[in-house]
């Protein structure tokens, strides 16, 4: 990747984006290299799926190269086009997640051990790393079938297939395990994000903006719900309030950006990226009161 870990720029968007991190207006964003590959102008439909092992010779990779192509032998088509790419990517971590390197919202490196214990404690840690993301550019047609695979084998638990949701094993809040053949290593809330110019709905999947940034050798990019132009506020035990994403950048001066609406975004994703847990939100605030101060 063209951008240099440790450079000025990083430094600079990780002090814009940590913090919004840090107070859930955002849950995460990726750093692309610029490359033709990040837009889908030739085509109608764009499906972005992202996991660590998405590489060649990689089973989780092997797997769904494997269903696209008996897919295309079914329908009697040449190929669906699909391209493993590098990002670097930067998320809110839940308890057990790994990354390579890990900060706080003031960009404090953190230790892999302290990680968990942080996250007990509603201390927010950033993970980043290089990441793999799988683009497949497909027509309509082919679109609902992927997406049914991906619903059936890339979750590690089972998805309602007309609304999206976690299906709950009877009486309990609990997830029922996905019973279907996994793909090696499927994620508990996998990230799929569809880019489809002229489709208004798509089952099980919620309308989202992708926002994007320039940097001098690369495009920084994240996916947003509801979040983007709401704001949030808690009124007790004690007054929180969380601008939304546009008021965010507003308030740091940052009007360099751009948003596509045609996205739409896994439900299980779209939920989580929508999520506010305010105790996290409240420490955050306590224990970087410099980064908030108006």
């Amino acid at each position: 990747m063209g951008l240099n870990k440790t450079s000025a720029e990083l430094r600079k968007i990780r002090g814009l984006l940590f913090p919004a991190i840090g107070i859930q207006i955002i849950t995460g964003f990726n750093i692309y290299p610029a490359s033709d590959s990040f837009y889908c102008d030739d085509c109608a439909v764009k499906i972005s799926y992202l996991h660590e092992d998405l590489l060649e010779g990689r089973p989780h990779y092997e797997e769904i190269k494997s269903m696209l192509q008996k897919y295309c032998d079914q329908i009697k088509v040449q190929r669906i086009e699909h391209e493993a790419i590098n990002r670097f990517s930067s998320y809110n971590l839940e308890e057990g997640w790994r990354a390579d390197r890990y900060f706080l919202v003031d960009q404090t490196p953190v230790k892999e051990e302290d990680v968990d214990e942080l996250i007990r404690q509603k201390i927010t840690v950033v993970g980043c790393g290089k990441q793999n993301e799988l683009i497949i550019k497909c027509e309509q047609d082919s679109m609902e079938y992927i997406l049914e695979q991906f619903r059936l084998h890339a979750n590690k638990y089972e998805i309602n297939p007309d609304i999206g949701n976690f299906v709950l094993v009877a009486g309990t809040n609990t997830r029922k395990l996905n019973q279907n053949k996994l793909w090696t290593n499927a994620w508990e809330v996998p990230t799929i994000i569809v880019y489809a110019r002229d489709i208004n709905k798509i089952k099980a999947y919620e309308k989202a903006k992708s926002i994007s940034l320039d940097l001098p050798d690369g495009i920084v990019n994240l996916v947003i719900g509801n979040k983007w132009n709401k704001s949030y506020a808690q009124s007790k035990p004690e007054t929180l309030f969380i601008p939304s994403f546009e008021e965010y950048l507003i308030s740091k001066d940052f009007s360099s950006f751009r948003i596509d609406n045609n996205h739409f975004a896994n439900k299980i994703f779209f939920d989580w990226i929508n999520k506010i847990d305010w105790a996290r939100v409240k420490r955050t605030i306590e224990l970087h009161a410099d980064l908030f101060e108006t």
